[in-house]
């Protein structure tokens, strides 16, 4: 996939020098904007510096990158480059300032964004943003690292409370004010038409989020859109510095293109449509995708056995299956169909045999990707954690209710089956 880009920076209307640092390097499919800070043009060494380390650090990966964009590596992977880059640069920029007491104190936000093929990859600290608009939706793919966003996010404060606080400027976290930073990253799939914005608070502080970014944009291409933004900005009252890069994916019209577009709409859907995303916001949903891989079976191929154990969850993305409690089929399985949530939680054995009975593609979620991306994001855990419960709940609510009708202990037994295989 190829792409189109254009970036600008602006000093604004209120500053005297332009402390952000913008990086655009399209061999790599590399973009980068830092927002520094510190006082005495310290601001612009740290920006500088996070921008110019995480190329480094990227360029010495260059063939990890084009596997990646051929298809033959894990995008994952790239996404754990990309926060070692951010890290390392957290590294030398505290240690600049330690070793230079006029830098002392220094730091810098961080947005990057890497391409490679058909994969957008983040990492990001602090408050510049990272934003998607795609088809007539925007979506902000990054969050704040504010003191008032997390509060909202955490549920403590109000949205309407935030935008009253003295406090919405307070950075929790920066690059370079320690020698370690926690890093957001996010892989997600990118479609032709796709504009990716990245942008620091002297715009974000004046847009009303993705949706605005949507309206003002009005069918402008990278290089009008970027300009039109850092007019309205400074028009909005330019209190900062102003930087923007905005990226549209391309790709040719073929067939093929299409059904790449069509893949990854249908994936988000499917997802957002299972009840364990319920409450989610697409932006959730989006980061749990990373915990899912696809997988193809064959007509007749088993996807579980009975007896076996697994540790993997199972989404339908097309064709059909059925479940057997030995050779009994207790239920058939269609698109969006999803099984094996026990899995998630602990090791038992499969409590049924899942068949494919056309060709299928599956999205698999792997217990310990699941883990481990939950752990980097505790309030998200909590209610991915909660809507499991609820659905193991409901299905043990629906078993009893099976006893409590009366019918015969044969019939209650089958419908049971039927129930609970899902979370076997």
């Amino acid at each position: 996939m190829s792409f189109e880009a254009y970036a600008g920076t602006d000093v604004g209307l209120e500053r005297e020098h332009n402390e952000d640092y913008l990086l655009r390097d399209d061999e790599l499919g590399l973009f980068v904007v830092c927002d520094g800070m510190g006082g005495h043009a310290c601001g612009e060494v740290a920006s500088r510096m996070t921008a110019e380390c995480i190329k480094r650090v990227v360029h010495s990966q260059r063939a990890m990158i084009q596997a990646v964009s051929e298809g033959h590596g894990p995008p994952n992977a790239l996404a754990e480059m990309l926060r070692h880059a951010i890290e390392v640069a957290s590294q030398e920029v505290y240690q600049a300032s330690v070793d230079d007491p006029r830098k002392r104190g220094m730091g810098t936000t961080c947005t990057a964004l890497l391409l490679a093929g058909r994969y957008g990859i983040m990492g990001h600290v602090g408050d510049s943003q990272l934003h998607l608009l795609r088809d007539d939706t925007g979506l902000q793919l990054s969050h704040d690292h504010t003191f008032t966003a997390e509060a909202v996010r955490r549920g403590t404060m109000t949205e309407e409370q935030a935008a009253q606080s003295a406090h919405g400027n307070v950075l929790m976290r920066c690059v370079g004010a320690r020698d370690t930073v926690q890093v957001d990253t996010l892989v997600f799939d990118v479609v032709p038409g796709d504009l990716l914005l990245l942008c620091s608070d002297g715009l974000s502080q004046y847009v009303e989020g993705s949706a605005e970014l949507q309206r003002l944009r009005g069918g402008r291409g990278p290089k009008d859109f970027t300009r039109a933004l850092m007019t309205a900005a400074n028009a909005r009252g330019g209190s900062d510095n102003i930087t923007v890069i905005c990226v549209v994916a391309q790709g040719s019209p073929d067939e093929r293109a299409g059904q790449s577009r069509n893949d990854v709409l249908l994936t988000l859907d499917t997802l957002k449509g299972i009840h364990l995303m319920d409450g989610l916001s697409v932006q959730e949903v989006m980061l749990l995708r990373q915990a899912f891989r696809e997988q193809s079976y064959a007509l007749s191929a088993l996807i579980t056995v009975e007896g076996e154990v697994g540790s993997d969850m199972f989404v339908l993305l097309d064709g059909s299956a059925e479940v057997r409690r030995g050779t009994e089929t207790v239920a058939t399985l269609g698109r969006g169909a999803h099984f094996g949530e026990m899995a998630l939680l602990n090791d038992r054995p499969r409590a049924a045999t899942v068949v494919a009975t056309t060709p299928c593609r599956t999205l698999v979620c792997d217990r310990a990707a699941l883990h481990a991306l939950l752990k980097e994001h505790p309030t998200l855990a909590s209610q991915f954690y909660r809507a499991l419960a609820s659905a193991l709940s409901m299905r043990l609510d629906a078993l009893y209710s099976f006893y409590d009708t009366g019918v015969g202990p044969e019939a209650a037994a089958l419908s049971a089956r039927t129930t609970l295989f899902h979370g076997t």
